[in-house]
């Protein structure tokens, strides 16, 4: 059974790149989620024609739906050696500090925070090594976690706080690869440097990397 990759937060750029990046390098199988099913078929066409794919619908708003989908993608495709967690608040729109409600923040950090650490957990207890003995968790953070922006501070509040859950992993769980790609510009949207196929090599770069050479956090 070929080596697989879970993507949390399945979409048409970061997501769709380096899910189409495993599967040449290594003939990954991918396990894509997201929250619609309409989007889920659409994201699979868009991968190397041959890949094996499972899908599963997961809203990061609900942490227990993401791990109802690892759980039916891994009984699809066998555990993961690399997990994405690539889920973001930025569809629930921009509004002023002074105008957001608990509950709104709270929305925020669930999809990013909560749900960020809930895959990680779940990635932890079920991750396994590839035939090269490869592993790691893989998580998609924002430049907002260092410097919030006028109307996302609830976005960048919950990049924070992923960023450090990461962090945490890493010093009580040091036998697993935990890695950030930190993107701190626009993707897709005319800067080559921001391009999804050029930062998707990130997170390649980290998943292969030996034990010795592990980074944790990428800047791009």
């Amino acid at each position: 059974m070929p080596a697989a990759i879970f993507v949390i937060g399945a979409g048409p750029q970061i997501a769709n790149a380096v899910a189409t990046l495993f599967v040449k390098q290594a003939g990954f199988s991918v396990g894509l989620s997201s929250r619609s099913a309409t989007n889920l078929e659409r994201y699979k066409s868009l991968l190397p024609e041959g890949t094996k794919v499972a899908t599963a619908v997961a809203d990061a708003n609900d942490p227990a739906s993401c791990v109802r989908a690892l759980e039916h993608l891994k009984s699809t495709l066998g555990p993961p050696s690399a997990i994405l967690y690539n889920a973001s608040s930025l569809s629930l729109g921009k509004k002023p500090i002074l105008e957001y409600k608990p509950e709104d923040m709270e929305k925020h950090l669930r999809t990013s925070a909560v749900s960020g650490f809930t895959v990680l957990q779940w990635g932890v207890n079920n991750v396994v090594k590839d035939e090269e003995g490869r592993s790691a968790l893989l998580v998609t953070g924002g430049g907002l976690s260092f410097q919030p922006r006028d109307g996302l501070s609830g976005l960048a509040a919950g990049k924070a706080s992923l960023l450090n859950i990461c962090k945490a992993f890493r010093v009580e769980c040091p036998q697993i690869h935990v890695a950030t790609v930190i993107v701190k510009g626009f993707v897709d949207k005319g800067d080559p440097y921001y391009a999804s196929s050029v930062i998707a090599e990130e997170y390649w770069k980290l998943y292969a990397q030996k034990e010795d050479e592990w980074v944790f956090e990428v800047v791009h």
